[in-house]
């Protein structure tokens, strides 16, 4: 979304610049216009490039905000003591050297 509203730009060139296959970045398009968050002018034509639309525009500053918590990194759960962070717990031998 960052790339479409600093520029208008076709399935081809979002997928090169992004590194990603095509047909992936065809069907999110498709999902993006299906809820009206770009519009394709020349819809149906080939090379036809996207734009965002008045919605996400008139949205802008929530979507800015969303866009900025999803680029925070979470919190290691190492760093903060959760049991299920993968870590293995020890535990003290018991005598004989049996658990």
């Amino acid at each position: 979304m960052r790339l479409l509203l600093a520029k208008p730009l076709n399935a081809n060139q979002l997928a090169k610049t992004l590194g990603l296959d095509y047909k992936t970045v065809e069907y999110n398009l498709r999902v993006l216009r299906k809820h009206v968050l770009v519009v394709q002018p020349a819809e149906g034509a080939y090379g036809a490039t996207f734009r965002p639309s008045k919605n996400l525009l008139a949205a802008r500053l929530e979507f800015d905000q969303i866009s900025a918590a999803l680029r925070e990194p979470e919190p290691s759960p190492r760093a903060s003591g959760d049991p299920t962070s993968g870590e293995t717990q020890k535990y003290p031998q018991m005598e004989g050297g049996k658990p």
